[in-house]
């Protein structure tokens, strides 16, 4: 998907197909599958949104004085003080027609606030997007929603003020007992072309034992939340026993960090399974049709996860600080005392080096390869490697930029021997 036509032509034709369960290999209908999408695994959360965000034409960039004759207008990028939060009638007209169009089309050229749709606000590598737009909901049958999206093309529902489309949907998976959290976006760039990206955030909800899944993991969060409670006292009395000498003390910011990120874990499971809780109850009471949002729900279960992995790192090394006392550890750790000073000079020398290296591949690459566009990716594939063989022509000139590196410092270690 290129350009806008391709991007309608895969909406229509493949997009909206796979919404739906169709027939199966054999031609057999759909049986008992109301609801499910076409890998029949899955069941759609109440219906799909699309959601628009556009810029307002006053402030279409400035033409430069030369250009003026030739180039009549230009578009914006998408800022939140350029955004366009006003409704219109359908054609993105303000004047009221004379032809009479469903109320999901007229919808969808009437701006609706994030409060009101259940969304929330998006980064991309572009821009930053907020929770509004306007919104056109796949309900009702097949052909309907074809129709609807062939009637939303003629009128340039997608024109050259749209700077990003949003596809959000929810899904629950019977078999696995899996939620997901779906979001599909293409971003209409001002320098022409379309940009897109997907994310699917699968998670877990467990109805039964208030929140956990067995009574092992019942059992594993008590003695944590036990655990938790005990620290935290014995650190409170340390402090008011040493008082400005805790705070010179290294293992203070290790402990209180253990504590802090312990106690927002605790906090974010309760309200992660107050949301679940209400939404279990949502869907069993409408049964699936009511369109549920779980963006959030499945952002809150990505910082749980990221926070117990933390957790785990800083009780790692309060572990290693627990074996201090062994004699092999302390001349370890006095072989690294007695050579801090030259480590950190080679630290430093290092991290000179491959700072010149990431500046250099930056420089060369930034225009032909997508992991050189900018200075973290960069960064990030000189660390780690990923994604350097994305385009083909420049491979050989990437595996020999070290040899060519090594040559010309070994040109110019000749001729500073002379």
């Amino acid at each position: 998907v290129s350009t806008v036509a391709d991007y309608w032509q895969w909406l229509q034709n493949s997009f909206v197909s796979n919404i739906r369960a169709q027939q199966w290999y054999n031609g057999d209908p759909p049986r008992n599958l109301n609801g499910f999408i076409n890998d029949k695994n899955n069941r759609l959360i109440g219906w799909v949104v699309m959601r628009q965000l556009r810029v307002r034409p006053e402030y279409d960039c400035r033409i430069p004085d030369m250009f003026r004759g030739t180039v009549r207008w230009c578009s914006s990028d998408y800022k939140i003080w350029t955004a366009d939060r006003r409704s219109f009638q359908p054609g993105w007209t303000l004047n009221a027609s004379n032809i009479s169009y469903s109320q999901s089309i007229q919808n969808a050229f009437k701006y609706r606030p994030s409060n009101e749709i259940d969304s929330y606000s998006h980064m991309t590598d572009h821009a930053f997007y907020d929770g509004g737009g306007y919104i056109y909901e796949f309900r009702g049958r097949l052909n309907d929603i074809k129709k609807n999206l062939t009637v939303l093309q003629q009128l340039s529902w997608i024109d050259r003020l749209t700077r990003a489309i949003f596809i959000q949907f929810s899904l629950y998976n019977p078999n696995a007992e899996l939620f997901t959290s779906a979001i599909i976006t293409v971003e209409f760039l001002v320098t022409s072309g379309l940009i897109s990206s997907s994310r699917f955030d699968p998670f877990r909800f467990h109805n039964n034992l208030k929140g956990f899944s067995s009574v092992f993991h019942l059992i594993c969060a008590t003695i944590f939340l036990v655990l938790i409670i005990y620290l935290t006292l014995t650190e409170i009395q340390s402090l008011i026993r040493k008082k400005q000498a805790y705070f010179r003390v290294f293992w203070f910011y290790i402990e209180w960090s253990i504590i802090g990120c312990s106690w927002t874990s605790v906090g974010l499971v309760i309200w992660r399974y107050r949301e679940m809780s209400r939404i279990g109850i949502l869907f069993h009471k409408t049964n699936g049709m009511q369109y549920l949002n779980l963006e959030l729900v499945a952002s809150v279960d990505n910082y749980l996860t990221c926070l117990l992995g933390l957790c785990c790192y800083l009780a790692m090394i309060k572990l290693i600080g627990f074996f201090r006392f062994n004699r092999r550890l302390s001349v370890f750790n006095r072989t690294l005392q007695y050579a801090a000073k030259d480590l950190l000079y080679f630290s430093l020398q290092f991290s000179i080096i491959a700072f010149a290296f990431i500046a250099l591949f930056y420089l060369l690459f930034t225009a032909a390869v997508q992991s050189c566009s900018t200075l973290l990716l960069t960064t990030q594939m000189f660390i780690e490697e990923h994604d350097v063989q994305t385009h083909l022509e420049y491979e050989e000139q990437v595996h020999r930029f070290s040899e060519r590196i090594d040559q010309l410092l070994a040109a110019l270690e000749r001729v500073g021997s002379y």
